[in-house]
């Protein structure tokens, strides 16, 4: 039982001896190959290094030459500037050219100020009455009223009511598009509203209203207008003519002078009173016995009456 005891002892000596030595080379070795990455990396280190450093030599020698060259060529050029400068000055060159130079300065300044006086400014064209008349009297002629209508005084105090807007739209309507039907006219709201949004700006409105003598009533239900009798359209006996129009951007704004016609005399309109007889001659000599309208318009749109 001894010697197993021993034997047993020494074989557990060997083995713990064998584990020692393993481990012994292992860390030998692990030191072995740090020293060996340590060596390459040294090695590779340095020959890159090198590398770069043969490519910069190489690179300051060629940038060196070219410099070199160029400074050459600018001296050579400054040479060759300074000797034509040195021979243009010994035959008097710069002297006679300045001369020449300073005259033929002074006569193109001269005859450029001549230019200037003898061009006459570019005036704006400002357009005659006349002229302004052709291109803007047509909007007037959607803005006509009669004697009898109901809104007259409404129309020439510049309160331009919805009854009175709508009056406005039908009497610029064609007459032969409202429907007859026995002894009455029928037409619908739209096509009122087209003929009032041609006229002005403002929001429509479904209201009756009077044309003339007539009642003009709008049917809710029909969603049209009706009358009571077939209307139609007479002349206007009321004269405008026009004193100023002026013109600002999209606003236009027209004066006029007005007067009431009626049985061959001459009447301030709102007023009713006889100014003189009349022959068909221009009513604006009465313009401080008549009545002074001003019409406003905007995009070619009425907005006001004053």
């Amino acid at each position: 039982m001894p010697r197993k005891k021993e034997a047993a002892k020494k074989e557990r000596t060997a083995k713990k001896d064998k584990v020692v030595k393993e481990k012994k080379v292992k860390v030998e070795f692990d030191d072995f190959k740090d020293e060996v990455y340590k060596y390459t990396d040294d090695v590779v280190r340095q020959y890159y290094l090198d590398e770069i450093e043969k490519v910069n030599r190489a690179y300051i020698r060629e940038k060196n030459k070219k410099i070199l060259f160029r400074n050459f060529i600018i001296t050579l050029l400054l040479l060759v500037i300074v000797f034509l400068l040195y021979l243009l000055t010994t035959v008097n060159y710069f002297s006679t050219f300045g001369d020449n130079t300073y005259k033929e300065d002074n006569t193109s300044k001269n005859s450029k100020e001549i230019v200037k006086e003898e061009t006459p400014k570019e005036e704006k064209h400002e357009p005659s009455l006349s002229e302004l008349k052709e291109t803007y009297g047509f909007l007037l002629d959607k803005v006509i009223i009669y004697e009898k209508s109901k809104y007259l005084k409404d129309y020439y105090n510049g309160n331009l009511t919805n009854e009175l807007k709508n009056y406005l739209a039908l009497n610029n309507l064609d007459f032969k598009k409202l429907d007859l039907v026995d002894n009455y006219n029928m037409f619908s709201d739209a096509l009122l509203k087209d003929s009032y949004e041609e006229l002005f700006t403002s929001e429509y409105e479904s209201v009756s209203f009077n044309y003339n003598d007539n009642a003009v009533r709008y049917i809710s239900k029909l969603n049209a207008y009706i009358t009571n009798e077939i209307l139609n359209k007479t002349k206007s006996n009321i004269k405008r003519e026009i004193t100023n129009i002026s013109v600002d951007g999209n606003k236009i704004t027209i004066m006029t002078v007005e007067g009431l016609i009626k049985d061959g005399k001459l009447y301030n309109v709102t007023k009713n009173e006889e100014i003189n007889d009349y022959h068909g001659d221009s009513i604006i000599t009465y313009v401080d016995r008549l009545n002074k309208v001003t019409y406003t318009f905007d995009n070619k749109k009425l907005i006001s009456i004053k």
